[in-house]
């Protein structure tokens, strides 16, 4: 390429790779199948060339699965399970990622918005707008995506003005919960070289669940977003690109709530039977007044439509981000410098025990800030050796404030407390891939990335106020003990820095051993920095850190066009191997967050991807996945729920509090990791004689059961479901606009996606629940076809 060449933005991912997964309906010319281009190797390429496990999916495909964030897109994708945790998003990829309850969690699933790392999954409601496609890129990518990718990679690239007139309005409703969006675009030239572009979207997502101890919906959320970008070709080698974006989030109540199944008693009956190994009498006596408060409250702990909390949760989030481009070409090279601002600040209150009575509720409030920079140099094409090199600087700011309030249950008991958590990270990076073009049918690439990194983070209980009645010490001494070793914690401050560095290689052969056909072997180290844990409350600076997290994969696939391209087949099969996994969950044995290390787990199995275009105007298409991630070397805390520890091998923790039960989790399945996974689809498209487009599209999503929860508990589980979504679309000559009907979980599935045990009281649990059946319909208009 001897300069920038200006073109409209195309889009041609909406058929082949993403089609079996992510649904868009796929035009078949002569029954061949569409070409599929991708960006993960920093280079314009066909998905069918790229020697890794990759899935991409063009903005309209998104737009049918009904997603408007991360999660909604998790039932679509292959060994991916995206989840609303208390605070975060979890992403977990091949049955890998980081846990929860830590505000300095970094995503072991690396994220990039056109180019830029995004640390924090909060980072994510303005980038959904307007997409040109997502890439899903599976495995370890510790080259060219190096920034703590070690379990994959999620790429959102957006749409980039063009030379022609383009805008569009859509608008949608959903009938079942009352949702509602409205979107639009703008774009074309401005002036000789000069592009633009400005999309922006606000949206109400009606509630699903009845609160029945406030009388309300919940939850109810609002999110504005905008996005300008424009394009300057600066000379005729010479391109600028300046991205400004912002977006708004309001959230209130929440699909949480408290669930239990004492099918042999009641928990105060339980508490007269407590065999010698399980928790401390006085624990489950305390467990026990808050349970009775709470069904006196009403609170009547079923997984249903109805929640009984006490509180209204609330979230406020505000996104900004910044991102300026430049591309040079030095004759055949190109030469990118790539800056990337972001930020945000978040308020959240929470009702903490998901209950009717007033046990915990906290507020946290986030500010985050990062500014990154990359110098890269990529050589022509077609050459006997090709490479990409480059330099990376990442600057990161996290300050966190926590309140927290137990109170209100009797005996009367009051607890107060202030925190703050500080952190401040730089990272340096060197990388490089170079590709030997050995044959026509074989080639090879190494690739390289030498990281540094450097974190100070200090922590705070700034106040602590602890009361309970008096009347407690005299009448019954053993439960007062108890209360006040639970909740009267010290005051304390203290600070702590880590300096670590990782070299991580990938080695890859690919054998093209047809024109429409290629095998590929791949091999890949990579690394994510340790950090520290917002969460730690008890003063304790040896549990304040973690250390690095490493993975080594091997993989081994198939890409192929078949029967003269009017069919595909993709397969994988890999094998990860992770030392000093970073785990972290609630433990109510240790009453707060932990965080961890896990000595050793492995994440093994084989994919499928398949699609033929039977007729002109039928497409058929299904992937399947089946998973075997387990702990190697794991030791945690069994079950508060003394009934469902007595079911495993647990044994008295020699080291840790009183009373804690401890299991080995050696060969055990990871949470968030189901077996098998799999969706099909089936795409109708039809040309009618006076020009109307005519549509269908049927998906069906399979994921299997799932463990939910660390703790090996049977009621943290959940089981296997088919999600199924049908649209049925109505379209004018020349795609000027377009009606469409959309059943959005037809079989109306409400799964719990995430869960917990609840602080506190052994054998109630907390969980978040999805959303049943949705019905939709949507209208979108293009000006200037």
């Amino acid at each position: 390429m001897n300069g920038i060449k200006r073109r409209n933005p195309v889009v041609n991912v909406a058929a082949a790779l993403a089609g079996p997964v992510l649904g868009a309906s796929v035009h078949i010319q002569a029954k061949v199948l569409e070409e599929v281009t991708v960006t993960a190797q920093k280079r314009v390429e066909s998905a069918q060339d790229v020697p890794i496990s990759i899935n991409a999916m063009s903005g309209d495909q998104i737009r049918l699965t009904g997603a408007g964030n991360l999660e909604g897109l998790s039932d679509s994708l292959p060994n991916v399970d995206i989840s609303d945790s208390p605070g975060t998003t979890r992403v977990v990829m091949r049955g890998l990622g980081s846990g929860t309850g830590n505000a300095a969690f970094e995503q072991s699933v690396g994220m990039f918005v056109d180019g830029i790392y995004a640390s924090r999954a909060a980072m994510f409601q303005a980038p959904f707008l307007d997409l040109e496609r997502i890439e899903v890129l599976r495995g370890p990518q510790g080259v060219l995506f190096g920034k703590n990718s070690v379990a994959g990679a999620v790429n959102l690239i957006s749409n980039k003005p063009g030379e022609a007139f383009e805008a569009e309005i859509a608008a949608s409703h959903e009938f079942e919960y009352e949702s509602s969006e409205v979107s639009g675009i703008v774009s074309g030239r401005l002036a000789d070289g000069l592009y633009g572009r400005v999309a922006a979207r606000t949206s109400r997502d009606g509630s699903f669940l009845y609160n029945a101890i406030r009388d309300e919906g919940v939850p109810i959320s609002d999110a504005d977003a905008i996005r300008g970008t424009l394009v300057w070709d600066a000379g005729e080698r010479t391109e600028l690109l300046l991205k400004l974006e912002t977006g708004e989030l309001d959230e209130r109540g929440t699909n949480w709530q408290a669930f239990t199944d004492y099918s042999e008693g009641s928990l105060p009956d339980l508490v007269e039977n407590v065999p010698e190994w399980a928790p401390s009498t006085p624990d489950l006596i305390v467990a026990a007044d808050i349970y009775t408060l709470a069904r006196e409250a009403g609170e009547d702990f079923i997984f249903d439509d109805v929640a009984y909390i006490n509180e209204r949760d609330r979230l406020q989030q505000q996104t900004d981000g910044l991102t300026l481009q430049l591309s040079h070409y030095l004759g055949e090279y190109e030469l990118v410098y790539l800056l990337g601002y972001g930020a945000y600040e978040r308020d959240q209150f929470s009702d903490q025990d998901f209950s009717a009575p007033s046990v915990v509720k906290t507020r946290v409030v986030e500010d985050f800030e990062q500014n990154s920079h990359e110098l890269r140099i990529t050589s022509p094409a077609g050459g006997t050796v090709d490479y990409i090199a480059g330099l990376y600087y990442l600057d990161r700011e996290l300050e966190v404030g926590n309140t927290q309030d137990v109170l209100g249950f009797s005996p009367l008991l009051q607890f107060s407390s202030l925190g703050e958590f500080q952190e401040r990270s730089t990272s340096y990076s060197a990388f490089a891939q170079a590709t030997w073009n050995i044959s026509e049918a074989w080639r090879a690439s190494f690739g390289l990335r030498y990281s540094e990194e450097q974190k100070e983070a200090s922590n705070a209980r700034l106040t602590a106020k602890y009361e309970t009645a008096y009347s407690l010490q005299e009448a019954d001494p053993g439960r007062y003990a108890f209360v006040a070793s639970a909740f009267n914690r010290p005051v304390f401050a203290y600070e702590d820095d880590r300096d670590e560095d990782s070299l991580d290689p990938a080695l890859n052969v690919q054998w093209n051993f047809a024109s429409d056909g290629m095998v590929y072997f791949s091999w890949t180290r990579a690394s994510k920095a340790g950090g520290f844990n917002a969460a730690e409350s008890a003063g304790r600076l040896e549990d304040f850190s973690f250390e690095q997290e490493k993975a080594e994969s091997i993989e081994l696939g198939l890409k192929s066009d078949l029967w003269e391209g009017r069919a595909r087949l993709n397969a994988a099969i890999f094998r990860t191997a992770f030392d000093d996994l970073q785990v972290g969950a609630f433990d109510p044995t240790v009453n707060g967050f932990v965080v961890t290390n896990a000595a050793k787990a492995v994440s093994q199995g084989i994919e499928l991807e398949a699609m033929v275009g039977i007729s002109e105007t039928l497409t058929l298409g299904g992937t399947a996945a089946y998973l075997q991630a387990e702990y190697e070397d794991f030791t945690a805390g069994c079950p508060n729920n003394w009934v469902e520890a007595g079911k495993l091998d647990c044994y008295q923790d020699p080291a840790g509090p009183d009373g804690r039960l401890i299991q080995d989790l050696d060969g055990v399945r990871l949470d968030n990791a189901p077996e098998v996974t799999a969706a099909l689809f089936l795409d109708y498209s039809h040309l009618m004689a006076n020009g109307l487009a005519l549509g269908g599209r049927l998906d069906a999503n399979y994921k299997g059961e799932t463990t939910l929860d660390f703790s090996q508990d049977a009621n943290l589980k959940e089981d296997d479901f088919w999600r199924v979504n049908l649209r049925v679309s109505l379209g004018a000559p020349e795609d000027v606009w377009t009606l469409a009907l959309s059943v959005f979980n037809l079989t109306d599935e409400e799964p719990v996606t995430f869960a917990g045990q609840e602080f506190l009281t052994p054998g109630v649990y907390w969980g978040n629940r999805a959303r049943g059946r949705e019905v939709e319909v949507s209208a979108v208009y293009r000006f200037g076809r």
